[in-house]
């Protein structure tokens, strides 16, 4: 495998209203991995991941993830990971990296609401 040097230049936002992203890394010459940037205000829809386990690292901000029906509280600093197949839904005012192993499918999530 190469390396792979992404300029902050060619990374965009996309703008879903309650959420906004940019994919740092998510390519077919890395597909072990893929991060985004995650921005959520207010409260995200819930999904279910099939294709690939989740680990969240909170930058900025506080909120909660519901995960399996189950409520986690967290805050800058924090990290969630949440196994490929599990239902969750996050919520608050949050900036997090998103890291997908292997890299993120949209095409593998399920939105629940």
């Amino acid at each position: 495998m190469k390396y792979t040097h992404i300029k902050k230049s060619a990374q965009s936002m996309v703008n879903l209203g309650f959420l906004q992203y940019a994919e740092l890394i998510n390519t077919p010459k890395t597909p072990e991995i893929s991060i985004a940037y995650v921005e959520v205000k207010g409260k995200n829809k819930t999904i279910i991941n099939n294709g690939s386990n989740a680990a969240y690292y909170i930058l900025e901000g506080s909120g909660t993830f519901v995960i399996d029906n189950e409520t986690v509280t967290v805050e800058a600093g924090d990290v969630v990971f949440i196994p490929r197949g599990t239902q969750y839904q996050d919520a608050g005012t949050l900036a997090m990296l998103a890291i997908n192993t292997p890299r993120y499918d949209q095409n593998t999530v399920t939105y629940i609401d």
